[in-house]
C-alpha cells in the first residue's frame, strides 16, 4: 500500500537524521542536538500515523494486504481482530517499534550531559527494526483481491492474546533504555548518574517482562490442554532469559549505589539483557528453532540482518568495556559476609548462573549443528529441573536472610535471635508437607526454604514497619517468590493424573471421581464444541464442558481443558480422543494363520475372488476354517468396496452363542486380512479417552507471580520518586 510504505520510509528517514543529529552531538558538536531532538518527534509522530494506517487496514478488513490477508478474517470479534495487529512476525515488529518510539519520548524529555549518547544508542534499535520492516513490509501486496481472509489461528483465539503479547513486547521495549544507559556511560566513561537513572528502568522493565512471562504460562495452562504450564520451550525461554539476567542487575545495581562495587559487571548485564533479547528473537523467527519448538516462526528472509545486528552489537559492547575496563572501579569493598549488599551479590551470581545454564540448554538445537557433535539435538525437559531445584534453593534461603541484615554490623547470634520465628514456623510448614505425603528430602528442604522465605520478610514488616520505605518492593516479591516456589513443587512433583477411557452414560472412577461421559454437543470439526462429562464426589457434581476439535487451520485435533479451581488444588480435565468403536474383537490374521478366543479357533485359509458383487463394486472374501469343541466349518465372510467409495462388510455367524465374524480390510500383497468377532445383538458404542488430573497448590504459582511483580512496582514507584530519572 503507497501512503503505508511512504510513511515507513519518512519513518526511517526522521529515524537516520535523529540518530545522526545525536551522534554528532554525543562526539562534541552540540548545535546538532537540537536537529537530533526534532528529528526524534518526527520519527514518534510518523511511526504513530503509520501503525495508525496498518491498524485500519486491519479494521477494515484490507485483504488485498498480504497479512490482513494472512492473520485475519471477517468472523473474528473486534478485539480478535484487534490482536491480528500481532498475531505475526511483521505485526510485532511494528508494535514493537511503535512501543520503542512512544518510550523513548521519555528518554528524550531528559537533560543531563549523557543525553546525546544515550539516545543514540536507543535509537539503534529503532533502525534495526525499521530495517526488518523495510526487508518485509507489512503493507506488501498480493496480486488479486481474495474474498475473505485465512483467519487467525484457533489456538490464538483466547483472551489472553489479546494482552500477553503486548506487554511482553512493551518489557522488551523497555530493555533497551538499561543497554542504551550502559553503553551511554561507557562511552563517555562517566559513572556519576548512571545508577539512578537506570535502576528505576530496570525495575520496571522486570516487572512488566515477568507479568509477560507469568501470563504466558497461565495461559499455556489454562488453553493448551497439556496439564501445565511451562515446558521450557526455546520460546518461553526467549523471554526468561533475559528477565533473569534483569533480575541480576536490580540487585547488583543495588549494591552498586551503596558500595560503589559491581559497577563492572552492571554494565555488562544491562547491555547484554537487551542483546539476549535480540537474541530470543534470532532464535524464534529465525525459522533454526522448527523442529524443537511448537511456537517458532518460520523464517521471512530476515537472518542475515538478525545476525549482524547481534555481531554488531556483540562487538560493540566488547570493545567498549575492554576499552574501559581499567578505569571502571568500585569507591570501596565490602567481604563481610553478614551484610545484606553481600547477600545480594551471591544471589545475583546464582540467577545469573541459571539464566547462563538455561540459554546453554536453549541454545543446544544451534550448538549441536557444530561439527564435533554427531547431531542435531535438543535438551531432555530433565535438564531444566536440574538446574531449577538448587537454584531455587539458594535463592530462597537468601530472600529469607536478607532481612534478618538490616541493622548495621549484625553478628551471627544476632541473626539467629531474630529468625528464631521464621524458622520455627519453616520448621511446621515441612512437617505439615510431611502429613501430606511429602517424603523427598529435597522436597522438604524447597518447602522448608521458601516458607522461611515467606515468614522472614513479613516478619521484618513487624520488625521494621517505619523503616521500610523504598525496600517494601523488594520485600514483597521475595514473599512471592516463596508462595511461587510452593506452588512450583505441589503442582508439579505431586500432581496426579489418570487416564480413563469412558464409554457414553456408563461411569468410571479416577482419583476418587465418578466421571461419566455424557455426548458431545456439535461435531469434532465445530472449534466451539463441548464434551460433556458428569462429574461427581461426595453427593456433589458438576457438568464439565473441555473441548475437542479437528483444527483445519493447523491441521489436527486440538482440546482445550476444563478447570474446576479451588484453594489447595486444581480438578483439571483434558479430552485426548473420542471415537465410535464397533463392538467385539479386532486382530489380523496372515494365510494359514490361527486366532483362538475361548472356545473358537478361526484359521485364515485363502481369499475368495470367485463374486464381484454389484456393478461398480469391488467384493472380496476371506476363507475361514472355524473349529469349536463341537464341530468343524468353513466361512467366507466378504467385504464389498462401493462404487462411491464406501465400504460394506456383512457379519457371518460362527457359532451357537451369537457371534459372528466379518472381514474389515485385505492386505493382499501381505497375505493380510483383518477380521472381527462380536455378538450379533451388540451396537456401537461411543468412546472418551479422558485425561483426569489434580495440579495441588497451582494457585500458588498465579498468587505468587502476581505478588512478585507488584513488588516490583512498587520499587519501581519508590526509586522514580527518588531519581526523577523517568
Amino acid at each position: 500500500m503507497f501512503s503505508g510504505n511512504l510513511f515507513l520510509t519518512m519513518a526511517f528517514t526522521a529515524c537516520v537524521v535523529s540518530t545522526a543529529g545525536y551522534f554528532l552531538g554525543a562526539v562534541g558538536r552540540s548545535g546538532f542536538i537540537s536537529l537530533g531532538r526534532r528529528a526524534y518527534i518526527a520519527f514518534a509522530g510518523l511511526t504513530t500515523i503509520l501503525t495508525a494506517i496498518f491498524l485500519y487496514e486491519l479494521l477494515t478488513h484490507n485483504f488485498q494486504i498480504a497479512y490482513v490477508h494472512d492473520y485475519s478474517s471477517t468472523d473474528l470479534s473486534f478485539f480478535l481482530l484487534l490482536s491480528t495487529f500481532w498475531a505475526g512476525q511483521v505485526g510485532t515488529f511494528l508494535l514493537w517499534l511503535f512501543l520503542t518510539a512512544v518510550i523513548g519520548l521519555l528518554i528524550y524529555k531528559q537533560r543531563d550531559t549523557l543525553n546525546s549518547t544515550v539516545m543514540f544508542y536507543y535509537l539503534i534499535s529503532a533502525l534495526f527494526l525499521l530495517v526488518l520492516l523495510s526487508v518485509n513490509s507489512p503493507f506488501k501486496l498480493l496480486p488479486v483481491i481474495p474474498a475473505e481472509g485465512r483467519g487467525l489461528n484457533p489456538l490464538l483465539q483466547n483472551f489472553w492474546m489479546i494482552i500477553h503479547p503486548p506487554i511482553v513486547f512493551v518489557g522488551y521495549a523497555l530493555f533497551a533504555v538499561p543497554f542504551a544507559y550502559s553503553m551511554a556511560a561507557m562511552t563517555k566513561n562517566d559513572y556519576k548518574d548512571w545508577n539512578k537513572r537506570v535502576l528505576p528502568w530496570a525495575l520496571v522493565s522486570s516487572g512488566i517482562l515477568g507479568l509477560g512471562v507469568f501470563l504466558g504460562g497461565y495461559w499455556a495452562y489454562e488453553t493448551l490442554g497439556w496439564g501445565g504450564y511451562w515446558g521450557w520451550d526455546p520460546v518461553e525461554n526467549a523471554s526468561l532469559i533475559p528477565w533473569l539476567t534483569n533480575l541480576a542487575l536490580v540487585h547488583g545495581l543495588l549494591v552498586e549505589r551503596k558500595y560503589g562495587q559491581l559497577r563492572k559487571t552492571n554494565l555488562i548485564l544491562a547491555a547484554f539483557g537487551y542483546l539476549l533479547v535480540m537474541y530470543g528473537t534470532f532464535l524464534t523467527r529465525s525459522g533454526v528453532l522448527a523442529d524443537f519448538s511448537v511456537h517458532s516462526f518460520t523464517d521471512l528472509g530476515l537472518n542475515i540482518y538478525l545476525v549482524l545486528f547481534l555481531v554488531g552489537v556483540l562487538f560493540g559492547i566488547f570493545a567498549l568495556f575492554a576499552l574501559r575496563f581499567r578505569q571502571i572501579r568500585p569507591k570501596k569493598k565490602t567481604d563481610d559476609p553478614w551484610s545484606i549488599d553481600f547477600l545480594m551479590t551471591v544471589g545475583m551470581i546464582v540467577t545469573t548462573l541459571f539464566a547462563v545454564l538455561t540459554l546453554i540448554g536453549t541454545s543446544s538445537p544451534l550448538i549441536t549443528r557444530l561439527p564435533i557433535f554427531d547431531a542435531t539435538a535438543n535438551v531432555d525437559i530433565s535438564y531444566y529441573y536440574r538446574i531449577a531445584l538448587p537454584t531455587g534453593v539458594l535463592m530462597a534461603l537468601l530472600a529469607g536472610l536478607t532481612p534478618f541484615l538490616a541493622t548495621k554490623k549484625p553478628t551471627v547470634g544476632a541473626v539467629l535471635r531474630r529468625s528464631i520465628p521464621s524458622i520455627g514456623i519453616a520448621i511446621l510448614g515441612a512437617v505439615i508437607g510431611v502429613f501430606l505425603g511429602v517424603t523427598s528430602i529435597r522436597h522438604l528442604m524447597v518447602i522448608f526454604l521458601a516458607v522461611f522465605a515467606i515468614a522472614a520478610n513479613l516478619q521484618m514488616f513487624v520488625m521494621f514497619p517505619a523503616k521500610l520505605g523504598r525496600k517494601m518492593g523488594g520485600h514483597i516479591s521475595h514473599i512471592g517468590f516463596g508462595i511461587l516456589l510452593i506452588g512450583f513443587i505441589g503442582s508439579t512433583v505431586f500432581a496426579r493424573n489418570e487416564k480413563v477411557v469412558l464409554k457414553i452414560d456408563e461411569p468410571s472412577e479416577a482419583l476418587g471421581y465418578s466421571v461419566t461421559y455424557t455426548g458431545l454437543e456439535r461435531g469434532l470439526e465445530q472449534v466451539n464444541n463441548s464434551v460433556f462429562v458428569e462429574i461427581e464426589k461426595d453427593g456433589e457434581s458438576v457438568t464439565a464442558d473441555p473441548r475437542l476439535y479437528y483444527d483445519s487451520y493447523n491441521r489436527g485435533i486440538m482440546k482445550k481443558p476444563w478447570i474446576q479451581s479451588h484453594l489447595l488444588f486444581d480438578l483439571y480435565l483434558s479430552p485426548e480422543q473420542i471415537e465410535t468403536r464397533r463392538p467385539g474383537t479386532t486382530f489380523f490374521l496372515t494365510k494359514g494363520e490361527t486366532f483362538d478366543m475361548d472356545n473358537v479357533s478361526i484359521t485364515f485359509e485363502n481369499f475368495d475372488m470367485s463374486s464381484h458383487g454389484e456393478p461398480g463394486s469391488i467384493e472380496v472374501g476371506a476363507v475361514l476354517l472355524i473349529e469349536t469343541p463341537d464341530d468343524s466349518f468353513t466361512v467366507v465372510p466378504k467385504l464389498s468396496v462401493l462404487a462411491d467409495g464406501g465400504r460394506e462388510s456383512v457379519p457371518v455367524e460362527i457359532g451357537s452363542d451369537g457371534l459372528a465374524v466379518s472381514l474389515e480390510s485385505v492386505m493382499p500383497d501381505r497375505r493380510m486380512v483383518e477380521l472381527r468377532v462380536a455378538g450379533q445383538d451388540e451396537t456401537e458404542t461411543d468412546i472418551l479417552v479422558l485425561d483426569v488430573a489434580t495440579k495441588p497448590l497451582i494457585m500458588f504459582v498465579w498468587l505468587g507471580s502476581i505478588i512478585i511483580v507488584v513488588g516490583a512496582l512498587i520499587a519501581t514507584y519508590h526509586r522514580y520518586r527518588l531519581s526523577k530519572a523517568i
